[in-house]
């Protein structure tokens, strides 16, 4: 069994597979891998505890509090980033295999956009207290795929639903992930001239277990609330609000703009160099298109009417699954969920790699195109790369100008007189990056979820824990509801907000600190 193991790796590339995804994984994000720029949640690495297991329970996400059991809740991004290569490796290692393959380029080029991609990036520098997991839901996502279309195992059912079961208690919207390579294999069984009964047969079960293991997850989300005496969130990442619409209207709307969103993810990447990212982003698609057509329309391989309007189905259809999360999420997204999109690439690298039609003057085409195609990839890459950094950069300073700020507004507060450190009740009021300082970067204003921001502070629970932790200041800052009743009394509104002298002020025994109107 274990020479097997070995024999099957080898055979896969994983070796070729674990060194250039590392290279990958820490040219785009080594940076945050070996910094503290902590920012917006990612500041949760201070008051995880009891609060985390009410906050991911109560949204459906009911095994991170297991998997923290063996992580920990404290997170060193160095910690982050193993596991993550770790995971995106094994990512990498199944969709080859799953593929069938074999060429060390094509192999390289999947690995360099998936490890680039912004999804990992926004993870890292907003959100690396999940980074890690996400990715492993990514990864379980895909494994559960490989083992309905590749495995021969007896339970490879209940496993994959299994799989499926986990990834989505860590993220939901991995779904995507799996039904796109669901039919991306499938298509490839109809280019293929596999049994078009056994074909439709084995994708209505590969979907349906899909469904079920759904199914299966939201009955176990409920069990759990129910047994922790949890209720669900109403919040906009919520399982519990999923797919709420009022109207046909509202749905063939949504369904329209979901098309749209996939559009978007082609015309407005993100990326370094947009327009150019934008022409590769084009040339593919028209590739693959021209690459169909003439598979599929070519007397010589003698498709039926019934196979090509499959194809043809297959393709509109993924490009509606690929991004289906904004459907269930009521028309919200972000970049965190637009990882199953990166699939999408997979497309083109495998066509190159099948050559599935015999035609001399075909693969002389082929051969031709194959190296413009793979510089493509490479500048998209780089591209990717360049992009994260930046980002990483624009966050680091963020902190430091963070820590500096608060240093100033510390002094504010200690000049105060009445105020007493252990005992005077604090609140703040508005933001700093809403303030007089906010200064946006130059060529550094992302416009992403929790990129936008220009200090690491975003919304006003992690004051506090910045204060007490980062800062080694302590303080006792009332709820954020009691912020709100404060601003509306007219002396507070009439105060000036920090660096102003005025910023600070004892109003009815608490000391009010302005960040901005």
């Amino acid at each position: 069994m274990k020479d097997k193991i070995k024999k099957q790796f080898k055979a896969n590339n994983m070796k070729f597979i674990s060194i250039i995804t590392t290279i990958f994984m820490f040219m785009s994000h080594g940076y945050v891998y070996f910094n503290q720029i902590f920012s917006h949640d990612s500041m949760k690495i201070i008051y995880w505890g009891d609060w985390l297991l009410y906050d991911t329970v109560e949204i459906g996400r009911y095994i991170i509090p297991l998997y923290l059991l063996i992580r920990g809740k404290y997170y060193p991004p160095f910690i982050i980033g193993i596991l993550s290569i770790i995971f995106m490796i094994l990512i990498i290692y199944y969709l080859v295999k799953l593929f069938d393959i074999k060429n060390k380029t094509n192999i390289a080029v999947i690995s360099g956009i998936l490890s680039s991609s912004c999804t990992i990036t926004l993870l890292n520098a907003t959100y690396i207290e999940y980074s890690d997991m996400y990715i492993l839901s990514f990864l379980l996502a895909i494994v559960s795929a490989y083992l309905l279309l590749k495995s021969k195992m007896k339970l490879r059912i209940p496993l994959s639903i299994l799989l499926i079961v986990i990834s989505l208690g860590i993220y939901q919207t991995t779904i995507p992930i799996f039904v796109s390579l669901i039919i991306i294999y499938t298509i490839l069984d109809i280019v293929k001239k596999e049994n078009m009964k056994q074909v439709i047969k084995n994708f209505i079960i590969n979907i349906g277990t899909g469904a079920l293991a759904s199914g299966i997850y939201f009955g176990i989300y409920k069990i759990v609330l129910k047994v922790l005496n949890i209720k669900a969130s109403n919040g906009y990442n919520s399982i519990n609000e999923v797919a709420k619409y009022e109207s046909i209207k509202d749905i063939i709307n949504m369904i329209i703009n979901q098309y749209k969103i996939t559009y978007d993810f082609i015309i407005h990447p993100s990326t370094y160099y947009k327009s150019l990212s934008i022409f590769i982003n084009v040339i593919l698609i028209i590739f693959v298109l021209v690459f169909m057509v003439i598979v599929l329309f070519n007397k010589k391989n003698k498709y039926t009417i019934f196979q090509r309007l499959s194809t043809l189905l297959l393709f509109v259809l993924i490009t509606f699954v690929i991004n289906c999360t904004y459907f269930l999420a009521n028309g919200m997204i972000h970049q965190l969920m637009i990882f199953p999109m990166y699939l999408l690439y997979l497309i083109p690298i495998i066509l190159l790699e099948k050559s599935l039609i015999k035609n001399k003057v075909f693969s002389s085409i082929t051969k031709r195109v194959y190296k413009y195609i793979i510089v493509s990839f490479i500048i998209l890459i780089i591209s990717s790369i360049i992009y994260s950094n930046q980002i990483y950069l624009k966050k680091q300073m963020e902190f430091e100008s963070t820590k500096l700020t608060m240093n100033r507004i510390i002094q504010n507060m200690e000049n105060i007189e009445e105020y007493d450190i252990n005992k005077t009740p604090v609140v703040f009021i508005g933001y700093l990056s809403n303030g007089p300082l906010s200064l946006e970067k130059k060529d550094l204003d992302y416009k992403s979820v929790g990129q936008s921001a220009t200090y690491s502070l975003t919304y006003y629970l992690n004051y506090e824990q910045f204060l007490n932790y980062y800062m080694g200041y302590p303080v006792k800052v009332l709820k954020e509801e009691k912020a709100m009743e404060f601003a509306e009394k007219e002396e507070i509104k009439k105060m000036k907000p920090f660096p102003s002298k005025e910023s600070c002020k004892i109003v009815d025994g608490v000391l009010v600190v302005k960040l901005s109107n």
